[in-house]
């Protein structure tokens, strides 16, 4: 390889370790994070302040308590490394508010009588073991809320119910 060469590929290695070292540092500042999992679209999100309770169909990060993690980390891959009490945040959408009727059972969720597309739980995980099943019919209590992903397969309010307000992180919008 000519020497040309060798400072223009060093020098692209240089640019792409600088927009990589700025991506990081901007997420550390500005709350950007990577999406891992495919329950919600987008790889790239950005968040900014949550005001409760928020809005029906607003993206959230969510940060879990940690006996929401030890309860689920086993079941679930939920990602070992992160500001969440050592995981990531959950990247979901609010489905649920306040005040609305809410049924989850074997059909899925529905909200004020209309059924949240993609919600219908599986009985067992992809290595085979059974899911948990939740069953609520009432009203969501002030200070939660439900939330699913956008995907069949997500991990969301199907699988563990009403998730405290308090855990919300910062509201999403998906750049890239």
């Amino acid at each position: 390889m000519k020497t040309e060469n060798y400072k223009k590929l060093f020098q692209s290695l240089c640019i792409a370790g600088t927009i990589i070292t700025l991506i990081v540092l901007a997420g550390t500042y500005f709350k950007v994070h990577f999406n891992y999992s495919n329950s919600v679209s987008g790889f790239l999100w950005c968040g900014k302040e949550f005001k409760p309770p928020g809005e029906r169909n607003q993206y959230v990060f969510i940060c879990p308590n940690k006996n929401f993690v030890e309860q689920y980390n086993l079941r679930w891959h939920i990602q070992d490394r992160g500001h969440c009490g050592g995981t990531l945040p959950l990247l979901k959408r609010i489905v649920g508010l306040p005040g609305d009727k809410v049924i989850i059972n074997a059909r899925g969720i529905f909200i004020n009588d209309k059924f949240i597309k993609k919600s219908r739980p599986y009985l067992i995980d992809g290595y085979g073991k059974p899911l948990p099943k939740q069953q609520l019919n009432g009203i969501i209590p002030e200070g939660k809320l439900i939330i699913a992903g956008d995907t069949k397969n997500s991990f969301d309010s199907r699988y563990f119910g009403l998730v405290e307000e308090k855990w919300i992180e910062a509201t999403a919008k998906n750049i890239f």
